[in-house]
């Protein structure tokens, strides 16, 4: 190979490399406000004014309403005994009673949730006696 062009091949490989590094860095910063916009995005659709988990706090069952309330509790009972890395389980479950995605996922985790604060409240009455012992 020619002197003079070694010179010259090394900082085309140089620039290249260096392109590689920025241009994997924006890809990965691109990425990164990608998730979290998403991120941002579910919360809002889940825990917003509107949002899924905030229209079931507000809910009010009424003749108009009563079937699709029905329709969260036999999902509930449905999804039991699946576990949380089973969402296409909970997301076929969740389409056969007519709800999306991410109302059978909330539903999912409102039924777990439900559950955690059923085995505590039923601990109360035990956690007061330790604490009032310890004193």
């Amino acid at each position: 190979m020619n002197a003079k062009a070694q010179p010259v091949l090394e900082r085309i490989n140089q620039f290249t490399q260096d392109f590689n590094v920025l241009f994997k860095e924006a890809v990965e910063s691109t990425r990164q406000e990608i998730r979290g916009q998403e991120h941002r995005e579910a919360m809002e659709r889940l825990y917003g004014p509107r949002g899924i988990l905030s229209s079931y706090q507000t809910l009010k069952v009424n003749r108009e309403n009563a079937r699709f309330v029905s329709k969260i509790f036999k999902l509930m009972e449905s999804l039991d005994d699946v576990k949380a890395d089973s969402t296409e389980t909970i997301h076929s479950r969740g389409k056969e009673h007519g709800f999306t995605v991410e109302e059978s996922m909330c539903i999912y985790n409102m039924n777990l949730y439900a559950k955690a604060l059923s085995n505590l409240g039923a601990q109360k009455d035990k956690m007061v006696e330790i604490i009032l012992a310890e004193e």
